[in-house]
């Protein structure tokens, strides 16, 4: 008998020598293969990273740091099969360094909040990126050192630590209002402040008093007259340096110190005042001064024309003559004496009337309205009709009594003289008297 027999070889399983993870692989940033290649004789050796990704015979590489699972199986040959995939994990660690800390952007002054300029981390001269890191700040708001730390991120490429300093300057101080100089200031005896004071932002606002001496915080005081330099600055504080130092200038004026001499007045030929020996506050004044200060020399007053040539007053004619004080000076440099000149007035000699009037039974003389030049004298006579004796005189309007006579002395104003008489027998009065020669009766 005779045919054909068909024998089906079926392909068996491979036999392979499975890849092996590489041990102690550090990050290098760069790709590193993850395992050390296995072996077959009844294929090929595939790998990948994805089970059910793309396998190639290419050892598969990592760059960063991290844990990599490879995935390897056999392509059988024509007598072996396709063995199942399977995976062995792999580790890159992180790097581990001491970073170099740069701080970048210049120099940094203080301004109230916190400062956080960048930094550049280094291994050796490769630069770390930002991403791999957190950074930290200390002691970076006010004046001084400040810190800056970086610490890796987890899961990066690094295990990253390093820290760095850098310096805040102080801030410029500020004179926010400017202090100002007083205005009007005149010697009173006492210390007067100079200036008004100012404000400032950054710390304190100092004076001095000239070009030498500490700044403090007092306003400035002087009390001789005089021109005063007045210097401020402000001391910063612990973040603000000090400012340049200003000046203003300062005036105490002298007190002015006020000779008069007083005004007089007197009547045409009268005598002019003897001005040779002046008595205070009767024949000039001098305005208030300070503590024990007084005018030296000795005043002197004296009659002058309108060229201030001394001359004797005409006092035979109304008018008007200069007087004028000289001869004080100021006891020291805190004083300007003013002379004041004052005036002697000429007036016409006025006229005074004295009335006089007699009622019936005697006389008066001289009677009616009778003138008298002012500061002169005028007596006048009374006298009874025979039968009849005088019975009261009245001076201004006051009985004086029955007198014989009156005598006005230094007349300054205009006055009234009125004389009565009564009749001195057939009822006698007491005390009616007889005048044996003239046969006049009187009052005694």
């Amino acid at each position: 008998m005779e045919g054909e027999v068909y024998v089906i070889i079926s392909r068996v399983a491979p036999d392979y020598t499975a890849p092996a993870a590489i041990d102690g692989l550090t990050y290098s940033g760069s790709a590193q293969a993850l395992v050390r290649a296995g072996s077959t004789a009844h294929g090929k050796l595939l790998y990948s990273l994805s089970k059910d990704g793309t396998y190639s015979e290419t050892i598969p590489t990592g760059t960063d740091a991290g844990e990599y699972t490879v995935w390897y199986k056999v392509a059988g040959d024509s007598n072996h099969k396709d063995s199942q995939p399977e995976s062995v994990t792999a580790t890159i660690a992180p790097k581990t360094v001491t970073a170099t800390v740069t701080v970048g952007g210049g120099s940094l002054t203080y301004t109230g909040d916190p400062l956080k300029p960048n930094v550049i981390v280094k291994d050796g001269d490769t630069v770390i990126s930002p991403e791999e890191y957190d950074v930290s700040y200390k002691d970076n708001v006010n004046a001084g050192t400040a810190t800056v730390t970086v610490r890796n991120k987890a899961g990066g490429n690094y295990t990253v630590s390093g820290s760095a300093t850098f310096e805040i300057g102080k801030a410029a101080s500020e004179v926010r209002t400017a202090p100002g100089a007083n205005a009007g200031l005149v010697y009173n005896g006492g210390k007067q402040a100079l200036i008004t004071a100012g404000t400032a932002l950054g710390g304190k606002l100092k004076y001095r008093l000239g070009e030498t001496g500490e700044f403090t915080e007092a306003l400035p005081k002087a009390t001789d007259a005089g021109t005063y330099t007045v210097y401020c600055m402000v001391e910063g504080d612990g973040n603000h340096r000090d400012s340049e130092v200003q000046s203003l200038t300062v005036t105490i004026d002298k007190a002015k110190v006020t000779v008069k001499a007083l005004d007089k007045r007197i009547y045409t030929d009268d005598k002019a005042p003897d001005l040779s020996k002046p008595v205070l506050d009767k024949d000039y004044t001098v305005s208030a001064m300070f503590g024990e200060d007084a005018l030296t020399g000795d005043i002197k007053l004296a009659y002058v024309d309108a060229n201030g040539t001394e001359i004797t007053p005409d006092t035979a004619k109304v008018g008007k003559v200069i007087i004028r004080a000289s001869g004080l000076t100021a006891p020291n440099g805190n004083y300007t004496v003013v002379f004041v000149d004052g005036t002697l007035t000429i007036d016409e000699r006025p006229v005074y009337t004295i009335k006089a009037t007699a009622g019936i039974h005697g006389s008066i003389t001289p009677s009616g309205d009778v003138d008298v030049l002012h500061g002169g004298s005028q007596t006048f006579t009374i006298a009874a009709n025979r039968g009849y004796a005088i019975s009261n005189v009245k001076i201004d309007g006051v009985s004086i009594g029955a007198v014989k006579s009156y005598t006005f002395e230094n007349v300054t104003g205009n006055h009234t003289i009125e004389v009565t008489f009564m009749k001195a027998n057939g009822n006698p009065q007491t005390g009616v008297m007889v005048d044996e020669v003239t046969g006049e009766y009187y009052v005694g």
